[in-house]
């Protein structure tokens, strides 16, 4: 799919890997959406870029935010024609001895509620346009486990790359 004005909505777009991402895609001729929780690294990312980009903080753990972000993009972009899924989240006392009920919930939603959600948001429009592109950024602790994600983040991962390989198969 080339890049060249085509739009794509990149999550988790304020830091890291985000942020690589939608330097990547701008440099192939991307127009670019960035969302996550803070609109201070959204902005700091969107001023690296060569054209800029929309910046739509959103709370993607919450259906409504997703289709406000959704809505903005579009009618001020365009159809999205990619979406990269990387927003995610860890919490600080990660281990089973020291999670709270609020953590395993802050976990399931971040990483496997909110990419659900953003997928099911976009799919809709991809398909009745007879294509579009879904990258699912998920972490190698949903291929096994590892002492320093956690359980509940590795369970979150786990699903959420049973998710995007049931998505797939559809």
């Amino acid at each position: 799919m080339s890049g060249a004005k085509k739009i794509a909505w990149v999550t988790g777009a304020g830091t890291g890997i985000g942020r690589a991402v939608a330097q990547s895609l701008a440099a192939e001729g991307w127009r670019l959406a960035l969302t996550g929780r803070r609109e201070a690294p959204l902005q700091e990312t969107a001023a690296m870029l060569p054209d800029g980009a929309l910046v739509v903080p959103a709370d993607l753990t919450d259906q409504a935010s997703i289709e406000a972000a959704v809505k903005k993009i579009e009618a001020e972009l365009g159809p999205i024609d990619m979406l990269v899924n990387n927003a995610g989240t860890n919490v600080p006392r990660r281990h089973w001895h020291q999670l709270t009920p609020a953590d395993v919930h802050t976990l399931v939603q971040g990483n496997l509620t909110a990419p659900f959600l953003t997928s099911l948001a976009v799919l809709p429009g991809m398909k009745a346009r007879g294509g579009g592109l879904i990258v699912q950024v998920a972490s190698m602790a949903g291929k096994g486990t590892s002492a320093v994600s956690g359980p509940g983040y590795s369970a979150a991962k786990t699903g959420f790359v049973a998710m995007s390989a049931a998505l797939n198969a559809e």
